[in-house]
């Protein structure tokens, strides 16, 4: 099973030269260890500090010079306990990496998303509940606590997953709601957001019934978000973008590859870049592209995130 990354243009990029590092996760040797590349062919990528034996990374995130990964290295205490965790590292290779938990012990977290400023971060969490057994609809709730203080943690809204962040007040996310149908949610925060008796937020529903659609990534303009779709007469999963406003899907990868699946968008800090996983079915590949170009390659090995 063979999938890609592939950056496309969401408008008409200005003349500067900007490097833009992806994470994304290979697998040499039938293990799994970080790494990012710049876009550029003749570059291999080069290995973030990564944790020995770590086997599970979910969803990478950089920011402020600094990785945000889950990883399931530290065992748990009994049988069939979850144990995943959210860690954090610096980047800069000319200092020593170490890593911290920001997951408090007992606890498990998935899918982690930095605010625009890197103050807080948001999870999809257990708590410190058992998994139940289920498979496609996870029970974990999203939550959101400071960089600087992971241990004071806030449930904003139960049941809920992949969260994103617009600014540092709006999170979008995915569940499936009440009529079947997956759907993007998104709560509001309160402008001085320290209260952690903080009452759950209601979540509105964002996407309509008729289309199923997960993964969100949410542009910085707070006027769109990118999202995974799965239509009605199309056995493809393609990516989309969302208005939020006009309340319009646009397509995005079915307009350049209708016939291959697309999932986990992500969109870059300046939202000028939509990124993507590509499912082809052979070997696996990282390519980027862009409005004005041909695919390039950047990366002969696997990965399962950006």
């Amino acid at each position: 099973m063979a999938s890609l990354i592939a950056l496309v243009s969401t408008s008409t990029p200005n003349s500067s030269t900007t490097t833009r590092i992806i994470p994304l996760f290979s697998s040499p040797n039938d293990l799994v260890h970080p790494q990012f590349t710049k876009p550029c062919p003749d570059q291999l990528p080069l290995p973030l500090p990564s944790i020995p034996h770590s086997l599970f990374h979910d969803r990478p995130v950089l920011k402020n010079n600094r990785l945000y990964f889950i990883s399931a290295h530290e065992k748990p205490d009994q049988p069939f306990k979850s144990w995943s965790a959210l860690y954090s590292t610096n980047i800069d290779h000319n200092s020593t990496s170490s890593f911290i938990r920001l997951t408090p012990h007992g606890v498990v977290d998935y899918s982690p998303a930095i605010s625009l400023s890197g103050n807080f971060i948001a999870v999809a969490s257990y708590g410190s509940r058992s998994w139940g057994g289920e498979f496609q609809d996870l029970n974990t709730d999203i939550v959101v606590f400071k960089e600087s203080d992971p241990s004071t943690r806030i449930v904003v809204s139960d049941h809920g997953g992949w969260p994103t962040w617009c600014g540092e007040s709006t999170i979008y996310f995915h569940r499936q709601a009440d009529d079947g149908w997956w759907s993007v949610f998104q709560v509001t925060l309160p402008e001085n957001f320290q209260d952690s008796e903080l009452p759950k937020a209601a979540p509105v529903r964002v996407t309509p019934p008729g289309v199923h659609c997960f993964t969100p990534a949410a542009f910085q303009d707070g006027k769109r978000v990118a999202v995974a779709t799965r239509r009605k007469g199309n056995s493809y999963r393609h990516v989309e973008i969302f208005d939020v406003e006009s309340k319009t899907f646009y397509p995005a990868t079915a307009l350049v590859n209708p016939s291959l699946h697309h999932y986990n968008p992500f969109v870059s800090s300046d939202s000028m870049f939509l990124g993507y996983h590509r499912f082809r079915g052979e070997s696996t590949r990282v390519w980027v592209e862009d409005s004005t170009s041909r695919p390039r390659l950047v990366s002969g090995q696997g990965f399962t995130d950006a």
